[in-house]
C-alpha cells in the first residue's frame, strides 16, 4: 500500500507539471502583464491577493473558471473584475441558496443544473438543524435535517425554464440506472452497454445475516473487508505496486464507518 501510495503521489507530481508547462506557454514573455510569473515568489502571498494585484494577467490567460460559488465571491472582486457573462451552476440539489446569490447577482445569464431526486444539503453540526427522534424502544437519536436546495427553489418558483436530460449514457451497463430508471426517471432513455452482464460490471447481492448494534453491523463490516481482500488479492500487483482495478467502500453510518477501517 505504501508503494501504491508513493506511486499516486508521483502521478499526481507530474500531472502538476504537465498543467504548469502547459500554462507557461500560452504567456507571451514580452508582455509586461505577465513579469511577476518570472520573478521571486513572495511566500506570504495569498491566492486573493494574486488575483486582485493581477487582474488583468490572469483574465488573458483564463476567460471560464470552475470553483465554487464562495470562491468566486472572495476572488473575483467587483472592484478588479467585471460581472459574470454566464455562470453555469452543476450540482445545484447540493447547494444552499444563500451561497448562491453572490455570483448570482453579478451574472447576466444563469444556468442550473442539477438533479430534485438527489440528496438536499445537509449542514453538519449545526445544532439548529438537528432533530430529536424517539424509537419504539425509547432510545433517542439526533439527525440532521436537510436545507432547501437551490435547485429546488428555482424550480418552485418557476424562476427558470426547465429542461430534464432525456438520455443517460455514463452508466457502462443499464443495470446501474434500472432502478432510478424506473423509480424516478421514466421517461429517460438509455444506450444499450456492449456488455449488458460481465464480471465486475453491475449490481451483486451479497447477503449477511447481521443485525445493527450501536450504530456498528459486525458481520456486515467483516463481509466488506473480506471482499476487499479478494479484490486486492485479483487486481493488486506487488512488484508493480499498483492497484489496477480501483475500490470504494460506501457504508451507512460514521460508525460503521469506523469498523470497516
Amino acid at each position: 500500500l505504501n508503494a501504491l501510495a508513493g506511486a499516486e503521489e508521483k502521478l499526481f507530481r507530474a500531472n502538476a507539471a504537465v498543467i504548469e508547462r502547459k500554462c507557461m506557454e500560452q504567456i507571451d514573455p514580452d508582455d509586461p502583464d505577465f513579469a511577476f510569473v518570472h520573478a521571486e515568489r513572495d511566500p506570504s502571498a495569498t491566492l486573493r491577493s494574486i488575483f486582485k494585484k493581477y487582474a488583468r494577467a490572469i483574465l488573458k490567460l483564463k476567460k471560464c473558471f470552475i470553483i465554487t460559488p464562495s470562491t468566486a465571491a472572495v476572488l473575483f472582486r467587483p472592484e478588479e473584475y467585471e460581472n459574470f457573462d454566464v455562470v453555469i451552476v452543476d450540482e445545484a440539489s447540493q447547494l444552499e441558496p444563500v451561497n448562491l446569490l453572490p455570483v448570482l447577482f453579478r451574472s447576466k445569464q444563469c444556468v442550473i443544473v442539477g438533479d430534485e431526486w438527489q440528496m438536499p444539503p445537509i449542514k453538519h453540526f449545526v445544532a439548529q438543524y438537528e432533530r430529536r427522534v424517539v424509537a419504539e424502544d425509547g432510545t433517542e437519536t439526533m439527525v440532521l435535517e436537510p436545507e432547501l436546495s437551490a435547485l429546488t427553489l428555482a424550480l418552485r418558483n418557476q424562476a427558470f425554464h426547465a429542461e430534464e436530460l432525456l438520455c443517460h449514457y455514463r452508466s457502462k451497463t443499464e443495470s446501474l440506472i434500472a432502478f432510478s430508471q424506473e423509480q424516478f426517471y421514466p421517461h429517460m432513455r438509455t444506450f444499450p452497454a456492449p456488455l449488458p452482464k460481465d464480471e465486475g460490471l453491475g449490481f451483486k447481492d451479497v447477503y449477511v445475516d447481521g443485525y445493527c448494534d450501536g450504530g456498528v453491523n459486525e458481520k456486515e463490516a467483516r463481509a466488506v473487508v473480506k471482499l476487499l481482500e479478494e479484490h486486492f488479492d485479483r487486481y493488486y500487483d506487488e512488484k508493480a505496486g499498483t492497484l489496477s482495478q480501483s475500490a470504494g467502500v460506501v457504508a451507512f453510518g460514521e460508525k460503521q464507518i469506523e469498523r470497516i477501517k
